[in-house]
Protein backbone atom coordinates (compact mmCIF):
# COMPACT_ATOMS: atom_id res chain seq x y z
CA UNK A 1 0.00 0.00 0.00
CA UNK A 2 2.86 1.98 0.28
CA UNK A 3 3.73 1.94 -3.30
CA UNK A 4 0.46 3.67 -4.19
CA UNK A 5 0.64 6.29 -1.58
CA UNK A 6 -2.39 4.34 0.87
CA UNK A 7 -1.38 4.52 4.48
CA UNK A 8 -3.42 2.25 6.68
CA UNK A 9 -3.70 1.52 10.54
CA UNK A 10 -5.63 -2.14 12.06
CA UNK A 11 -7.39 -1.34 15.05
CA UNK A 12 -8.06 -4.54 17.78
CA UNK A 13 -11.16 -4.86 19.30
CA UNK A 14 -13.44 -6.54 20.63
CA UNK A 15 -15.94 -8.36 17.69
CA UNK A 16 -19.40 -7.19 18.98
CA UNK A 17 -17.62 -3.44 19.27
CA UNK A 18 -16.20 -3.69 15.81
CA UNK A 19 -19.98 -4.65 14.53
CA UNK A 20 -21.23 -2.07 16.10
CA UNK A 21 -19.24 0.18 14.50
CA UNK A 22 -19.69 -1.28 11.11
CA UNK A 23 -23.69 -1.20 11.39
CA UNK A 24 -22.81 2.88 12.31
CA UNK A 25 -20.52 3.48 9.16
CA UNK A 26 -17.68 4.31 11.56
CA UNK A 27 -14.78 1.97 9.96
CA UNK A 28 -13.71 1.61 6.38
CA UNK A 29 -13.17 -2.13 6.09
CA UNK A 30 -13.12 -5.45 8.13
CA UNK A 31 -13.14 -8.78 8.18
CA UNK A 32 -16.06 -11.25 9.09
CA UNK A 33 -18.24 -14.54 8.27
CA UNK A 34 -21.39 -14.96 6.75
CA UNK A 35 -23.11 -18.03 6.61
CA UNK A 36 -26.80 -18.47 4.65
CA UNK A 37 -30.07 -19.41 7.03
CA UNK A 38 -31.60 -20.43 4.38
CA UNK A 39 -30.64 -22.04 1.00
CA UNK A 40 -31.01 -19.32 -1.95
CA UNK A 41 -28.93 -16.71 -3.09
CA UNK A 42 -30.78 -14.01 -1.85
CA UNK A 43 -29.60 -14.43 1.41
CA UNK A 44 -26.11 -13.18 0.38
CA UNK A 45 -27.42 -10.81 -2.32
CA UNK A 46 -28.90 -8.87 0.60
CA UNK A 47 -25.78 -7.65 2.43
CA UNK A 48 -25.56 -5.02 -0.59
CA UNK A 49 -29.28 -4.04 -0.66
CA UNK A 50 -29.68 -0.33 0.04
CA UNK A 51 -32.48 -0.23 2.70
CA UNK A 52 -30.28 -2.60 4.86
CA UNK A 53 -28.27 0.12 5.64
CA UNK A 54 -27.85 -0.11 9.54
CA UNK A 55 -28.64 -3.46 9.05
CA UNK A 56 -26.88 -6.21 7.57
CA UNK A 57 -25.61 -3.98 5.01
CA UNK A 58 -22.46 -3.10 7.01
CA UNK A 59 -20.93 -1.47 3.66
CA UNK A 60 -24.13 0.96 3.07
CA UNK A 61 -23.96 0.19 -0.14
CA UNK A 62 -27.17 1.92 -1.91
CA UNK A 63 -27.02 1.57 -5.98
CA UNK A 64 -30.54 1.89 -6.52
CA UNK A 65 -30.45 -0.05 -9.97
CA UNK A 66 -29.33 -2.75 -7.83
CA UNK A 67 -31.80 -2.06 -5.45
CA UNK A 68 -34.54 -2.29 -7.82
CA UNK A 69 -33.02 -5.63 -9.28
CA UNK A 70 -32.76 -6.84 -5.71
CA UNK A 71 -36.70 -6.45 -5.43
CA UNK A 72 -37.63 -8.19 -8.47
CA UNK A 73 -35.79 -10.90 -8.07
CA UNK A 74 -37.30 -11.23 -4.50
CA UNK A 75 -40.68 -11.26 -6.17
CA UNK A 76 -39.97 -14.44 -8.19
CA UNK A 77 -41.57 -17.52 -6.94
CA UNK A 78 -38.56 -19.65 -6.60
CA UNK A 79 -34.79 -19.46 -6.99
CA UNK A 80 -33.69 -21.48 -10.20
CA UNK A 81 -31.32 -24.07 -8.22
CA UNK A 82 -33.34 -25.01 -4.67
CA UNK A 83 -30.56 -26.78 -2.14
CA UNK A 84 -32.14 -28.46 1.15
CA UNK A 85 -29.89 -29.43 3.44
CA UNK A 86 -31.70 -31.26 6.22
CA UNK A 87 -29.20 -30.93 9.22
CA UNK A 88 -29.35 -27.98 12.06
CA UNK A 89 -32.00 -25.74 10.67
CA UNK A 90 -33.89 -28.16 8.50
CA UNK A 91 -33.60 -31.42 10.47
CA UNK A 92 -31.57 -34.26 10.88
CA UNK A 93 -32.38 -37.99 11.36
CA UNK A 94 -30.45 -39.27 13.79
CA UNK A 95 -26.38 -39.45 11.64
CA UNK A 96 -28.26 -39.00 8.16
CA UNK A 97 -29.39 -36.04 6.50
CA UNK A 98 -30.53 -35.12 2.75
CA UNK A 99 -29.15 -32.65 0.18
CA UNK A 100 -31.60 -32.09 -2.67
CA UNK A 101 -31.45 -29.84 -5.81
CA UNK A 102 -34.14 -28.54 -7.29
CA UNK A 103 -35.24 -26.97 -10.29
CA UNK A 104 -38.45 -25.85 -10.23
CA UNK A 105 -40.40 -28.62 -8.96
CA UNK A 106 -38.70 -30.93 -10.45
CA UNK A 107 -35.55 -32.91 -8.39
CA UNK A 108 -32.45 -32.62 -10.58
CA UNK A 109 -30.23 -34.65 -7.73
CA UNK A 110 -30.30 -36.35 -4.24
CA UNK A 111 -28.03 -37.36 -1.77
CA UNK A 112 -28.06 -38.53 1.36
CA UNK A 113 -25.32 -38.22 3.65
CA UNK A 114 -24.15 -40.03 6.68
CA UNK A 115 -22.25 -38.78 9.43
CA UNK A 116 -19.48 -40.58 11.02
CA UNK A 117 -20.86 -39.19 14.52
CA UNK A 118 -23.97 -37.91 15.83
CA UNK A 119 -24.10 -34.01 15.45
CA UNK A 120 -24.01 -33.65 19.26
CA UNK A 121 -20.88 -35.22 19.22
CA UNK A 122 -19.53 -33.16 16.23
CA UNK A 123 -20.44 -29.89 18.43
CA UNK A 124 -18.48 -31.72 21.60
CA UNK A 125 -15.34 -32.61 19.39
CA UNK A 126 -15.21 -29.29 18.59
CA UNK A 127 -15.16 -27.73 22.54
CA UNK A 128 -12.58 -30.14 23.66
CA UNK A 129 -9.01 -30.96 22.44
CA UNK A 130 -8.89 -34.76 23.21
CA UNK A 131 -12.48 -35.13 21.44
CA UNK A 132 -10.80 -32.98 18.35
CA UNK A 133 -7.37 -34.38 18.16
CA UNK A 134 -9.31 -38.54 18.15
CA UNK A 135 -11.61 -37.48 15.28
CA UNK A 136 -8.70 -35.78 13.23
CA UNK A 137 -6.39 -39.15 13.45
CA UNK A 138 -4.60 -37.94 16.53
CA UNK A 139 -3.33 -34.72 15.34
CA UNK A 140 -2.46 -31.93 17.64
CA UNK A 141 -5.42 -29.55 18.22
CA UNK A 142 -5.27 -26.38 19.66
CA UNK A 143 -9.50 -25.55 20.88
CA UNK A 144 -10.33 -21.56 21.14
CA UNK A 145 -11.73 -22.02 24.35
CA UNK A 146 -8.05 -23.03 25.57
CA UNK A 147 -6.41 -20.19 23.46
CA UNK A 148 -8.34 -17.57 25.26
CA UNK A 149 -10.69 -17.17 21.84
CA UNK A 150 -13.66 -17.36 23.82
CA UNK A 151 -16.12 -15.80 21.13
CA UNK A 152 -15.66 -18.88 18.86
CA UNK A 153 -16.11 -20.96 21.78
CA UNK A 154 -19.74 -18.82 22.85
CA UNK A 155 -20.87 -19.62 19.38
CA UNK A 156 -20.38 -23.03 19.40
CA UNK A 157 -21.88 -23.86 23.21
CA UNK A 158 -25.16 -21.53 22.08
CA UNK A 159 -25.33 -23.50 18.75
CA UNK A 160 -24.93 -27.20 20.45
CA UNK A 161 -27.66 -25.37 22.71
CA UNK A 162 -30.17 -24.85 20.23
CA UNK A 163 -29.53 -28.62 19.04
CA UNK A 164 -30.11 -29.90 22.41
CA UNK A 165 -32.73 -28.13 22.62
CA UNK A 166 -34.33 -29.34 19.33
CA UNK A 167 -33.72 -32.70 20.67
CA UNK A 168 -35.79 -32.13 24.05
CA UNK A 169 -32.62 -32.07 26.23
CA UNK A 170 -34.04 -28.87 28.20
CA UNK A 171 -30.86 -29.25 30.86
CA UNK A 172 -28.23 -29.75 28.03
CA UNK A 173 -29.27 -26.56 26.13
CA UNK A 174 -29.28 -24.64 29.66
CA UNK A 175 -26.06 -25.78 30.57
CA UNK A 176 -24.84 -24.49 27.21
CA UNK A 177 -26.63 -21.16 27.22
CA UNK A 178 -25.75 -20.46 30.52
CA UNK A 179 -21.99 -21.19 29.83
CA UNK A 180 -21.53 -19.12 26.65
CA UNK A 181 -23.53 -16.13 28.24
CA UNK A 182 -20.59 -16.48 30.57
CA UNK A 183 -17.80 -16.44 28.08
CA UNK A 184 -19.32 -13.49 26.26
CA UNK A 185 -19.92 -11.25 29.20
CA UNK A 186 -15.99 -12.30 30.15
CA UNK A 187 -14.91 -10.97 26.75
CA UNK A 188 -17.14 -8.04 26.77
CA UNK A 189 -19.97 -8.94 23.85
CA UNK A 190 -23.24 -7.42 25.96
CA UNK A 191 -25.04 -7.77 23.11
CA UNK A 192 -23.73 -11.39 22.18
CA UNK A 193 -24.58 -12.46 25.62
CA UNK A 194 -28.11 -10.85 25.39
CA UNK A 195 -28.98 -12.90 22.23
CA UNK A 196 -27.85 -16.38 23.74
CA UNK A 197 -30.36 -14.93 27.15
CA UNK A 198 -32.81 -14.83 24.33
CA UNK A 199 -32.65 -18.77 23.57
CA UNK A 200 -32.50 -18.89 27.03
CA UNK A 201 -35.88 -17.09 27.37
CA UNK A 202 -37.25 -19.00 24.86
CA UNK A 203 -36.27 -21.99 26.64
CA UNK A 204 -37.76 -20.70 29.96
CA UNK A 205 -41.17 -21.03 28.78
CA UNK A 206 -40.62 -24.10 27.25
CA UNK A 207 -39.81 -25.25 30.91
CA UNK A 208 -42.92 -23.55 31.78
CA UNK A 209 -41.59 -20.62 33.18
CA UNK A 210 -43.06 -17.34 31.45
CA UNK A 211 -42.27 -15.07 34.17
CA UNK A 212 -38.43 -16.19 33.83
CA UNK A 213 -38.58 -15.76 30.21
CA UNK A 214 -40.76 -12.18 29.97
CA UNK A 215 -37.56 -11.18 32.20
CA UNK A 216 -34.69 -12.32 30.27
CA UNK A 217 -36.36 -11.33 27.24
CA UNK A 218 -36.79 -7.69 28.27
CA UNK A 219 -33.45 -7.63 29.91
CA UNK A 220 -32.30 -8.56 26.13
CA UNK A 221 -34.47 -6.08 24.44
CA UNK A 222 -33.24 -3.18 26.34
CA UNK A 223 -29.53 -4.17 25.18
CA UNK A 224 -30.93 -4.58 21.34
CA UNK A 225 -32.08 -1.18 21.64
CA UNK A 226 -29.01 0.33 23.46
CA UNK A 227 -26.73 -1.05 20.41
CA UNK A 228 -29.61 0.03 17.99
CA UNK A 229 -29.66 -3.50 16.39
CA UNK A 230 -32.90 -3.75 15.04
CA UNK A 231 -33.07 -7.34 13.54
CA UNK A 232 -32.17 -9.12 17.04
CA UNK A 233 -35.25 -6.75 18.54
CA UNK A 234 -37.50 -8.30 16.53
CA UNK A 235 -36.85 -11.48 17.72
CA UNK A 236 -36.73 -10.23 21.00
CA UNK A 237 -40.78 -8.37 20.74
CA UNK A 238 -41.57 -12.16 19.49
CA UNK A 239 -40.46 -14.04 22.17
CA UNK A 240 -41.41 -11.25 24.99
CA UNK A 241 -45.27 -11.64 23.18
CA UNK A 242 -44.95 -15.41 23.71
CA UNK A 243 -43.47 -15.02 27.30
CA UNK A 244 -46.81 -12.76 27.51
CA UNK A 245 -49.09 -15.12 26.37
CA UNK A 246 -48.15 -17.80 28.63
CA UNK A 247 -48.81 -15.86 30.76
CA UNK A 248 -52.14 -14.98 29.90
CA UNK A 249 -51.59 -10.93 29.39
CA UNK A 250 -52.96 -10.77 25.90
CA UNK A 251 -53.20 -6.66 25.68
CA UNK A 252 -49.20 -6.74 26.94
CA UNK A 253 -48.62 -9.27 24.12
CA UNK A 254 -50.53 -7.42 21.42
CA UNK A 255 -48.48 -4.26 22.60
CA UNK A 256 -45.08 -6.37 21.56
CA UNK A 257 -46.41 -7.90 18.40
CA UNK A 258 -47.61 -4.06 17.58
CA UNK A 259 -43.96 -2.67 18.02
CA UNK A 260 -41.82 -5.35 16.51
CA UNK A 261 -44.62 -5.17 13.38
CA UNK A 262 -42.25 -2.16 11.51
CA UNK A 263 -38.91 -4.01 12.30
CA UNK A 264 -39.98 -7.31 10.71
CA UNK A 265 -41.30 -5.72 7.49
CA UNK A 266 -38.24 -4.42 6.81
CA UNK A 267 -35.51 -7.18 7.85
CA UNK A 268 -34.38 -9.79 4.92
CA UNK A 269 -33.86 -12.98 6.82
CA UNK A 270 -36.33 -14.97 6.00
CA UNK A 271 -36.21 -17.08 9.17
CA UNK A 272 -36.53 -14.51 11.44
CA UNK A 273 -39.34 -12.91 10.04
CA UNK A 274 -40.99 -15.97 9.54
CA UNK A 275 -40.33 -16.44 13.46
CA UNK A 276 -41.79 -13.54 13.92
CA UNK A 277 -44.72 -14.23 11.95
CA UNK A 278 -45.90 -17.45 13.62
CA UNK A 279 -45.68 -15.42 17.16
CA UNK A 280 -47.68 -12.38 15.89
CA UNK A 281 -50.55 -15.23 14.13
CA UNK A 282 -50.58 -16.79 17.93
CA UNK A 283 -50.91 -13.44 19.92
CA UNK A 284 -53.69 -12.86 16.90
CA UNK A 285 -55.37 -16.25 17.20
CA UNK A 286 -55.66 -16.10 20.96
CA UNK A 287 -58.40 -13.52 21.20
CA UNK A 288 -60.67 -15.79 20.07
CA UNK A 289 -62.75 -13.71 17.77
CA UNK A 290 -63.53 -15.80 13.98
CA UNK A 291 -61.92 -12.79 12.00
CA UNK A 292 -58.85 -12.96 14.33
CA UNK A 293 -58.85 -16.32 13.86
CA UNK A 294 -58.85 -16.59 10.13
CA UNK A 295 -56.06 -13.91 9.44
CA UNK A 296 -54.25 -15.81 11.92
CA UNK A 297 -54.75 -18.65 9.74
CA UNK A 298 -53.46 -17.41 6.65
CA UNK A 299 -50.93 -15.48 7.69
CA UNK A 300 -49.82 -19.20 9.06
CA UNK A 301 -50.67 -20.76 5.97
CA UNK A 302 -48.38 -18.51 4.39
CA UNK A 303 -45.31 -18.87 6.49
CA UNK A 304 -46.03 -22.79 5.83
CA UNK A 305 -45.77 -22.09 2.37
CA UNK A 306 -42.89 -20.63 2.24
CA UNK A 307 -40.82 -22.57 4.64
CA UNK A 308 -41.92 -25.66 2.53
CA UNK A 309 -40.92 -24.42 0.20
CA UNK A 310 -37.46 -23.30 1.03
CA UNK A 311 -36.93 -26.60 2.88
CA UNK A 312 -36.79 -24.79 6.50
CA UNK A 313 -38.23 -28.02 8.41
CA UNK A 314 -38.69 -26.12 12.14
CA UNK A 315 -40.18 -23.15 11.04
CA UNK A 316 -43.10 -25.36 8.77
CA UNK A 317 -43.30 -27.75 11.82
CA UNK A 318 -43.55 -24.59 14.24
CA UNK A 319 -46.38 -23.21 12.04
CA UNK A 320 -47.91 -25.95 11.50
CA UNK A 321 -48.26 -26.68 15.55
CA UNK A 322 -49.32 -22.98 15.90
CA UNK A 323 -51.90 -23.49 13.43
CA UNK A 324 -53.33 -27.12 15.25
CA UNK A 325 -53.18 -25.65 18.62
CA UNK A 326 -55.45 -22.40 17.42
CA UNK A 327 -57.42 -24.63 15.67
CA UNK A 328 -58.17 -26.85 19.20
CA UNK A 329 -58.45 -24.22 21.21
CA UNK A 330 -60.86 -21.65 18.82
CA UNK A 331 -61.93 -23.55 15.40
CA UNK A 332 -62.17 -26.69 13.81
CA UNK A 333 -61.09 -29.53 16.50
CA UNK A 334 -61.12 -32.16 13.98
CA UNK A 335 -58.94 -30.28 11.59
CA UNK A 336 -56.87 -29.31 14.58
CA UNK A 337 -56.63 -32.91 16.24
CA UNK A 338 -55.50 -33.95 12.73
CA UNK A 339 -52.94 -31.44 11.90
CA UNK A 340 -51.21 -31.54 14.84
CA UNK A 341 -51.22 -35.70 14.78
CA UNK A 342 -49.34 -34.89 11.32
CA UNK A 343 -46.91 -32.64 12.71
CA UNK A 344 -46.19 -34.66 15.54
CA UNK A 345 -45.25 -37.66 12.96
CA UNK A 346 -43.24 -35.57 10.33
CA UNK A 347 -41.16 -34.10 13.29
CA UNK A 348 -40.44 -37.32 14.54
CA UNK A 349 -39.52 -38.31 11.88
CA UNK A 350 -36.74 -35.54 11.36
CA UNK A 351 -35.31 -35.33 14.39
CA UNK A 352 -37.36 -32.34 16.02
CA UNK A 353 -37.80 -33.75 19.43
CA UNK A 354 -39.31 -31.25 21.33
CA UNK A 355 -41.96 -29.79 18.48
CA UNK A 356 -43.13 -33.73 18.68
CA UNK A 357 -43.43 -33.37 22.63
CA UNK A 358 -45.25 -30.29 21.75
CA UNK A 359 -48.12 -31.32 19.50
CA UNK A 360 -48.11 -34.77 21.32
CA UNK A 361 -49.21 -32.76 24.37
CA UNK A 362 -51.74 -30.46 22.38
CA UNK A 363 -53.49 -33.39 21.16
Amino acid sequence: MDAIGLRIVFKQDRMQELRKMARLGKIPMRDDGWNADYPDAENFMQLLYGPNTGGENNAQFDLPEYNRLFDQARALPDSRLDAQVTFLQSGYSRDKARLTVREGGKVLATQEVVFKASPKALYEALMEAKQHSAFSGGAPAEISRETGEKHESAVALANLGSLSMQQGDLTAAQQNYQESIKLRNEIGEKSGAAEVSLLLASLSIEEGNPSEGEALARKALEEFRAAKISESQISAHAILAQALLAQGKLNLAQKEIAMGKPLAAKTQQRVLRSQFEIAAAEVLAASGKPANLQAATASLKAVMQEAEKKGILGVLYEARLALGKAEMKHGNKEDGRARLAEVERDASASGFVLIRRKAATAL
